[in-house]
């Protein structure tokens, strides 16, 4: 038993006679509360969004129609990344922070209060280097809230994890000496009790099943060699079970089936019964890597999973598991790093990234793909760069989301991406709005009872030129429409690109650092980018090339294995396109005389052209630019063929 409690002078016998003991929990001594005089409910309502793609199958098939427009609603600002959000049954919306801040916020968008998780004295391990060790000593350290879930009887749950990242890198260590729990809260944000778990952070999602009763895995050590855990709770605050999953793995969030059956993801898909969690069957992923996101559960019982690309196959697969362990069909899918979307009819949806040579089903893109119960793709919808994107050479071009998606009962999907867009695509296929502020939305969206849809930044910046982080509601009771992002001042623009300079400077991005820096340049002289000649373009690459071999020498010295591949493959790359063929000068040629391009160029008096190498891709990016705007994007393969054509500000 694992019981946490403070008895205050009663007998334990006598607690469970009286039925009280649930209110005379501990409070830890890390942990400090803003209490004010709001009143609520009683606990006998279900929460109008309980966890993570709603329910705990995750199938993310919401009950509520979702907003028809994008109106925003309102918005909040976040001290650090968001989780998803969850709903109470008063409207209530609860948001958990890596800040270590727990929010709740009023249907309007209003602090309704917050729970805090004090700073935690920590020492870094000695490799780091002084001024990484002055960082971290300046910053603190806050305990991070990845999930929030929300019980039958209204109690409000979170754990948390005290992984410590190194900069920008995903190197980092765990943090020794301090006791991870689980907080039940009720919605006065009073502590009804804390599940403590030794030194493994509570880093999955939470699942409730019917009776109250909690299931989530913790993690001790490194990613991919970590001891892992899984745990049921009662809703009263003592275990039930603990099992050890893997002694050197990984662990991901759980899925529960009708029957009860507990799916959990890792180094393997894992069938636990739910009456003491011994394991009815595993199922071998046959890969290097892991299961990349929380299985999700269909109506017929079909478990999904989806793997991470790695040395046997160097792409994600989603794979269509039966109740029995056996496999039903599997698919490749370029990049997936999300969980799938379930609809009541059975349709599969899923975001993943499908970059150039990486092995796909045909007819998945880059974006959101819709598939059949059977394993046949339905359609896939392309997801790109905004036209407003920071960096004009990226505008237009694909780009994918780490945000698993959630079904409105009209059939709309809904999902976030990595550039700052929110999606909302209709069943057929076709784009019904779009939400843009910029920053990266890596998690997956919520819904409450009124139609609004909820959703975080998490996993990168926050609004586009270095601007906040925040929570944002969309519904078609919303009166306010989001600034384009391209109309942010220039001063503003300039100021935000400096606070986010500085940022990667501190977290050592040395790409990401001269890429600022290169925007507050421009910014700054007033002046447009021209296209660079062949010879510029070609010394620019040399220049890189000479560059990438000096950081490959320290990594070869420091002896970073996964780092000397990286950069070996990004040497090589370089390499290749020096003696490429095609240049700036034939990618122009090549996408002019397309008739569409043509029939719109012919009425531009004074033109503007701006073809620029996308390394990832292996395309050139083509832009025509007439009355100060871009008129015309093509995208060039090395082969010569035009992949895609757009006129980012066609009004017919």
């Amino acid at each position: 038993m694992n019981w946490h409690k403070r008895r205050q002078g009663i007998s334990f016998s006598l607690l469970i006679l009286t039925n009280v003991f649930t209110h005379a929990r501990s409070l830890p001594a890390d942990q400090a509360a803003v209490v004010d005089n709001n009143t609520v409910e009683a606990k006998s309502q279900v929460p109008q969004w309980p966890g993570f793609a709603y329910d705990p199958a995750r199938t993310g098939q919401s009950p509520y129609e979702g907003p028809q427009t994008n109106k925003l609603k309102w918005q909040f600002t976040l001290p650090a990344w968001g989780s998803s959000v969850v709903v109470g049954a008063d409207g209530t919306a609860y948001v958990g922070t890596h800040a270590g801040v727990l929010f709740a916020l009023n249907r309007d968008g209003s602090e309704k209060w917050r729970f805090d998780l004090t700073t935690i004295e920590v020492a870094p391990p000695e490799d780091w280097s002084e001024a990484e060790k002055n960082e971290l000593t300046k910053r603190g350290l806050r305990a991070n809230i990845n999930d929030v879930a929300i019980g039958p009887d209204g109690t409000i749950y979170f754990g948390q994890a005290l992984h410590v990242w190194k900069g920008s890198t995903t190197t980092g260590f765990s943090v020794p000496g301090h006791e991870r729990r689980l907080y039940a809260l009720d919605p006065n944000r009073t502590v009804e009790w804390t599940f403590g778990v030794g030194q493994q952070d509570i880093a999955t999602h939470i699942s409730i099943d019917p009776n109250g009763t909690l299931y989530f895995g913790t993690v001790e050590g490194q990613y991919e060699q970590a001891e892992c855990r899984f745990y049921a709770v009662s809703p009263e605050g003592w275990e039930k079970w603990s099992v050890l999953l893997s002694a050197s793995g990984t662990i991901l969030s759980p899925a529960l089936a009708r029957d009860g059956t507990i799916y959990v993801g890792g180094d393997r898909l894992r069938a636990l019964n739910p009456q003491d969690g011994s394991i009815k069957w595993e199922y071998d992923i046959q890969t290097t890597t892991s299961i990349a996101a929380a299985p999700a559960v269909g109506p017929d019982g079909t478990v999904y999973v989806c793997t991470r690309p790695g040395a046997i196959d160097d792409y994600s697969k989603i794979l269509a598991i039966h109740p029995d362990g056996t496999t039903k069909w599997e698919l490749a899918v370029g990049v997936m790093e999300t969980s799938p979307a379930i609809s009541e009819e059975g349709t599969i949806y899923m975001t993943s990234w499908v970059p150039r040579n990486t092995r796909a089903e045909s007819g998945i893109q880059t974006g959101l793909t819709a598939i059949t119960p059977e394993g046949q793709v339905i359609w896939s919808y392309e997801t790109t760069f905004p036209d407003w994107h920071f960096n004009p050479d990226q505008r237009g071009m694909p780009w994918g989301s780490d945000s698993s998606p959630i079904v409105g009962s009209d059939g709309t999907i809904y999902f976030g991406t990595d550039v700052g867009l929110v999606y909302a695509v209709n069943a057929d296929g076709t784009l019904k709005w779009t939400f843009g502020t910029g920053g990266e939305f890596d998690n997956c969206p919520s819904m409450d009872a009124e139609g609004t849809l909820y959703i975080c930044h998490a996993g990168g910046p926050g609004e586009i030129y270095g601007g906040p982080l925040r929570c944002y509601a969309i519904s078609d009771r919303g009166t306010a429409t989001v600034t384009p992002p391209e109309s942010i001042s220039k001063s503003v623009r300039i100021a935000r690109l400096e606070v986010a300079l500085e940022r990667a400077k501190r977290d050592g991005n040395k790409p990401e650092v001269r890429e600022i820096q290169a925007l507050l340049d421009e910014l700054r002289s007033g002046g447009r980018r021209e296209t660079a000649s062949d010879e510029e373009t070609k010394a620019k690459i040399t220049e890189r090339i000479n560059t990438l071999k000096k950081e490959l020498e320290q990594a070869k010295a420091q002896g970073n294995d996964a780092e000397v591949k990286e950069l070996e493959q990004l040497i090589e790359k370089l390499q290749l396109q020096l003696e490429r063929p095609m240049t700036a000068v034939h990618a122009i040629a090549i996408a002019s005389a397309d008739e569409r391009i043509g029939n719109v160029l012919k009425d531009i008096k004074e033109m503007h052209v701006r073809a620029e190498y996308v390394e990832q891709w292996q395309i050139w990016h083509v832009n025509f630019y007439g009355g100060g705007r871009c008129v015309v994007s093509a995208s060039v393969d090395l082969n010569g063929d035009i992949l895609k054509v757009e006129f980012p500000n066609r009004t017919n």
